[in-house]
C-alpha cells in the first residue's frame, strides 16, 4: 500500500479484510470451551481507511457480536457448522 490519500478523494472500491480466529478457554490448558473471530476492513485503494461496524455494542461478549472501542474491529463468536439435511424433491 502506498502513502494514504485524503478519504474524501478515495472511491472505497478495494477492501482488505484481516481476520483471526481464537479458540477460548476457561483456563490456559483447558479444552476449548468456544471460538471467536476478530474481523478488521480497510480501504485497499490507497487510502488506507479502517471501516467501522454500526449497530453493535462495544466491549467482548461471548454470546453475541461487539465491536472494539474505535469500531473498527468486529469481535464476533462462532462455531463449527452443523450438518445440514438437504430436502430433496418438492
Amino acid at each position: 500500500m502506498g502513502k494514504p490519500r485524503a478519504a474524501v478523494t478515495c472511491p472505497h472500491e478495494s477492501f482488505f479484510v484481516h481476520g483471526s480466529v481464537f479458540k477460548l478457554t476457561d483456563t490456559p490448558v483447558g479444552p476449548v470451551q468456544t471460538y471467536r473471530v476478530d474481523v478488521t476492513v480497510t480501504c485497499d485503494d490507497g487510502c488506507g481507511q479502517p471501516f467501522e461496524f454500526v449497530g453493535l455494542p462495544i466491549g467482548l461478549l461471548a454470546d453475541q457480536p461487539t465491536t472494539s472501542p474505535a469500531r473498527t474491529e468486529l469481535r464476533a463468536p462462532i462455531r463449527p457448522a452443523r450438518p445440514r439435511r438437504v430436502r430433496r424433491g418438492g
